[in-house]
């Protein structure tokens, strides 16, 4: 069974509220205007926000495993013996290194460009909702 209600104080006996899950669905003004968006964006451009979530969640990866490399650098570097020039595993990790560190560059520009392209279909996005909100809200008035 569900109740529902707009009053977001309401009262209940202990005896109800032991048969009872209080859940609030009270609306919001950002959260409501939050929701618009994402779904003005999925219609718009459905790929851009899942191609952005990929590509943040690939620089992550990628800053880890540069830190790992990192770490694995320095402890060669601290238990290295002789020439550093001669030792091969030193020079490895120092060229595995720098391709994630290019690589990683990379897919930093790539993603800072597709967060301005985002802010850029989110802001059209919030000029329409607002003409479409306003004519709404006039042929409801009228």
């Amino acid at each position: 069974m569900y109740i529902c209600s707009k009053n977001n104080l309401l009262q209940l006996d202990q005896a109800s509220k032991a048969a009872v899950t209080l859940i609030c669905f009270s609306i919001t003004q950002t959260g409501l205007a939050s929701q618009m968006l994402g779904l003005a964006i999925q219609i718009e451009k459905p790929t851009l926000e899942t191609r952005l979530n990929e590509l943040t969640s690939d620089v992550e990866q990628m800053k880890i495993k540069l830190d790992d490399i990192e770490q694995s650098l320095l402890q060669t570097l601290a238990s290295s013996e002789g020439s550093l020039l001669d030792n091969t595993d030193l020079l490895d990790s120092l060229n595995k290194s720098k391709e994630n560190a290019e690589t990683i560059a990379v897919s930093l520009a790539e993603a800072d460009k597709l967060q301005k392209q985002f802010v850029k279909v989110c802001h059209i996005c919030c000029i329409s909702l607002k003409k479409e909100i306003r004519i709404i809200l006039i042929s409801i008035l009228n």
